[in-house]
């Protein structure tokens, strides 16, 4: 048989049946067929096709002739376990085709990549029921670990280990997110953050309250719930609508709280019932509220008043006591500068400061008499002026603290009145010289 004809064309040969290699890193592969005949020699191609390859045409040593096709590109983790295919197409010489080929599977290694967490069960989650997070990741090798965590505002916690998180759901979970993070011995990625849908229904929170004047009554009311609830007021049973002398007004409080206040205007007579409701599509809650009477409301603004006059005589109690707490202590600096006076031996005694004098004197006149003759009574006036003026006494007046012996003496006498602070005064007549 001629060496061109081949009933069964050889099969290619590549470098390995299987490569490892680093993610980004330049790989080339190397596939050869034998050509019998070398005016008609194979054709080689690769599947995929990752790129552009080179062929040629080659003799061997032991003088048999092959095609080489070498194929160059850069490893990526999408060609991680791919079947990397190459093809001979044998031309014969009496017609036809024949195929053979050889493969082998690329093995990529990188870190974890595509990071994600599914939620069982999907959609919206019931307050109290169990669901489970599932955190799935490609990596090569696979993953290793797995880490959970959980983040409420700034604050962000480990809450769980394994690519499986269960858990049961409350109403504080509808707040917080949660994401995985994987990793290999090549690195390690998070996932995005998910927020549960936790329904529940409405709650009213207890502070609730209501207060009286003496035109209106105004109370408040505020809910919670998911789906976002509505509220409405009942009086006595009854439903109380929007009117002039009942307004109702809303605020909403993010995504699922409602904050809700009613005003009652001319309401002098007492309430009986007044009854706060909430409701979603889970179910509904209420809150009575107490309404003080008007008698109630009089008696805690006068006890009111009570209290403010109480503090306040408190107040002027506590600057009194500071303020006669201040005279002790100046009394008592006044009395230790005394004593230390009197106990210095052999000091000469002090001079008298000088005497202050006063004098006062008064100049009266007469009325003209016409019965005295109708004489001027101004001669008479000057001399009596002079006569008081030589009749006149000086006084002096000396101030000076009770020595020892006069204290002895008041205790002994018991006079009333005398204290520490108690000044001794002397006064002195001079008659004019």
């Amino acid at each position: 048989m001629s060496p061109c004809l081949l009933d069964s064309p050889p099969k290619p040969k590549l470098t390995t049946e299987e490569v490892a290699v680093m993610e980004g890193t330049s790989v080339s592969l190397s596939c050869s067929a034998a050509a019998p005949c070398p005016k008609l020699p194979p054709n080689l191609t690769w599947t995929p096709r990752l790129s552009e390859s080179v062929d040629q045409l080659q003799e061997n040593e032991d003088k048999t002739t092959s095609v080489s096709s070498v194929l160059t590109f850069t490893a990526s983790h999408l060609h991680h376990g791919q079947k990397i295919i190459c093809r001979a197409l044998y031309t014969l010489q009496q017609g036809g085709n024949q195929t053979s080929e050889a493969s082998l599977t690329l093995r990529v290694l990188y870190a974890p990549k595509n990071t994600s967490v599914s939620v069982s069960p999907s959609g919206s989650v019931l307050e109290g029921s169990s669901v489970t997070l599932t955190c799935s990741s490609k990596a090569s090798p696979p993953v290793q670990n797995y880490t959970w965590y959980r983040v409420n505002g700034t604050e962000m916690n480990i809450v769980g280990t394994g690519q499986n998180l269960t858990f049961n759901v409350t109403e504080s979970s509808g707040s917080e997110q949660y994401y995985c993070e994987a990793q290999n011995k090549h690195g390690k990625e998070n996932s995005t953050t998910v927020l549960l849908n936790v329904i529940y229904m409405p709650q009213i929170s207890g502070s609730g309250s209501c207060s009286r004047t003496a035109a209106e009554i105004s109370c408040s009311c505020e809910s919670r719930g998911n789906p976002s609830p509505s509220m409405e007021w009942r009086v006595s049973g009854l439903r109380v609508t929007n009117s002039t002398d009942r307004v109702i007004r809303e605020e909403q409080l993010g995504n699922t709280g409602l904050r809700s206040s009613l005003t009652m205007r001319h309401s002098q007579r007492d309430t009986a019932t007044l009854l706060c409701l909430s409701t979603n599509a889970l179910g509904t809650s209420s809150l009575q509220l107490h309404v003080p009477s008007p008698q109630q409301q009089s008696g805690l603004n006068i006890t009111s008043l009570l209290i403010g006059a109480a503090a306040g005589v408190g107040a002027m109690m506590v600057i009194f006591l500071i303020k006669k707490a201040i005279q002790k202590q100046a009394r008592k600096k006044t009395d230790s500068q005394c004593c230390e006076r009197k106990e210095t031996e052999g000091s000469p005694p002090p001079a008298e400061e000088d005497p202050v004098y006063a004098n006062h004197a008064m100049a009266t006149t007469q009325p003209r008499d016409p019965q005295l003759g109708g004489t001027d009574p101004q001669p008479l006036a000057e001399d009596r002026n002079k006569a008081e003026l030589e009749n006149m006494h000086y006084a002096s007046i000396k101030h000076s603290p009770r020595s020892v012996e006069t204290q002895g003496q008041d205790a002994r006498e018991g006079a009333a009145g005398h204290g520490d602070d108690v000044v001794y005064s002397q006064v002195a007549l001079k008659k004019k010289t």
